[in-house]
């Protein structure tokens, strides 16, 4: 993908409305007068940054959404042959409810904090790794749920340097080590 340094006007760029909605995107884009930065693909043609912006949000919705249905199957093949057989309506309840709830919606006692949307419960599949804001979700409700448990927090840890042994200094006196 090549980015050049070139504006031109709105019709220019290939637009990803419809037709019919020609009316409101007209209202929702700059007007024709307007300069507009475009990117040139190769063989596909130009697009405005709204429109690549739209298609990187169309592609995390992608993304999200096959995570969804890869917990349902987890939900259906796994975890329902593992749990007491009372508990399956809730399971069959709860992968119903996967695919019917918008990825990014808040969940309902959680704080209201981007990072607490659906979305993060799809993660809970393996082989795919919880983020911090699972966790921190969890524990909040188990310290919300259980008065005995006791949360300090989620403390971020980086891997350190390997220390190695610095050989221009002598920590032994060199008489020492003659004799």
């Amino acid at each position: 993908m090549d980015a050049f340094p070139v504006s031109n006007s709105e019709c220019d760029a290939i637009a990803v409305y419809d037709e019919a909605d020609s009316s409101s995107s007209r209202s929702i884009n700059a007007a024709d007068n307007d300069l507009v930065e475009v990117v040139y693909i190769k063989d596909f043609g130009y697009f405005s940054r709204a429109q690549i912006e739209l298609f990187k949000r169309v592609e995390n919705l992608k993304n999200a959404c096959v995570l969804g249905g890869k917990l349902k199957v987890w939900l259906l093949q796994e975890v329902i042959g593992s749990v007491d057989a009372h508990i399956h309506g809730e399971v069959r309840a709860f992968a119903d409810q996967v695919l019917t709830t918008y990825p990014y919606a808040q969940i309902n006692g959680l704080e209201a904090i981007p990072d607490h949307d659906f979305s993060m419960l799809y993660r809970a599949a393996p082989p795919v790794w919880l983020s911090d804001a699972c966790i921190r979700a969890l524990c909040e409700r188990l310290v919300h749920d259980f008065a005995s448990a006791r949360f300090a927090g989620v403390q971020n840890a980086k891997q350190q340097p390997k220390r190695t042994r610095n050989r221009q200094s002598q920590e032994v006196d060199p008489c020492v080590l003659e004799k």
